[in-house]
């Protein structure tokens, strides 16, 4: 027999949905509202809950190549940048070159960028990054990834509130993840198409042809499909082996 003032079942039923790492599919009422950023393409704003990147929790991508993530974030890192805020760069495959990220609109000087040697430390670095809240961005590459790491990223992501994206490559999409929400990211006849494959409180599995804002129209025909790179990283997490220095008026790679 139950305590007078122990609470009942429904109680403790509601109580644990009303937890912010419990969502039930479908259900998008105000206690499971989330705040998001515009992602700068009216199309998939259109497609993604609440009209923007989920500012609750990880944003997982799937690439087919390098480089094209880079046109996706552009017009919310431009938007950062004109903000003030800074971003963190944790294990980009390439090292990111100064004169184009200028000519992109985006300061060095609110860049941070973290080249771990081993998974134990990318994680490290992710920890720390979101424990501080001092940045307004997470964005990391990683090849492998075990579910329980990608949990522990998830749930820092919630607790910091931002956008904290991880990317990974194509074959990534078969495994389980908890994020939020699941892109795949790729060309197809000659246009970048974003794939749902999974979006927090949603149908999922649109595919949503991205056409380039007027900020980043010049540099759409940078990343057609005959000039995709390889897959970078052929090792996990093999982080190049300088750094770039953040003097903008001395732009250098340091060994």
């Amino acid at each position: 027999m139950s305590e007078p003032n122990s609470p009942t079942s429904n109680e403790r039923l509601a109580r644990a949905l009303a937890r912010v790492d419990i969502w039930r599919g479908f259900k998008l009422d105000a206690a499971t509202a989330t705040t998001t950023e515009p992602t700068g393409f009216t199309a998939l704003d259109a497609t993604l809950r609440n009209g923007g990147w989920p500012e609750d929790g990880l944003i997982d991508l799937a690439l087919q190549s390098n480089g094209s993530e880079w046109l996706l974030w552009l017009p919310w890192l431009q938007n950062q940048m004109r903000a003030g805020h800074t971003i963190a760069l944790i294990n980009p495959p390439w090292l990111p070159y100064a004169s184009s990220l200028i000519q992109s609109g985006l300061l060095l000087d609110q860049l941070l960028i973290v080249t771990p040697q081993t998974t134990a430390q990318w994680l490290a670095c992710w920890r720390d990054v979101a424990q501080a809240k001092v940045c307004s961005g997470v964005f990391a590459w990683a090849n492998t990834l075990s579910y329980p790491e990608l949990r522990k990223c998830h749930l820092l992501a919630s607790e910091a509130k931002g956008i904290y994206a991880i990317h990974r490559p194509w074959l990534s999409q078969r495994q389980s993840s908890p994020a939020a929400l699941r892109l795949g990211l790729g060309w197809q006849n000659g246009a970048l198409q974003c794939q749902l494959l999974k979006q927090k409180g949603c149908v999922a599995g649109q595919q949503v042809p991205l056409q380039p804002p007027a900020s980043i129209a010049a540099l759409w025909q940078e990343f057609s499909p005959n000039t995709q790179p390889a897959t970078a990283n052929s090792t996990e997490h093999a982080p190049r082996s300088n750094v770039l220095a953040f003097n903008q008026d001395n732009v250098q790679v340091q060994g």
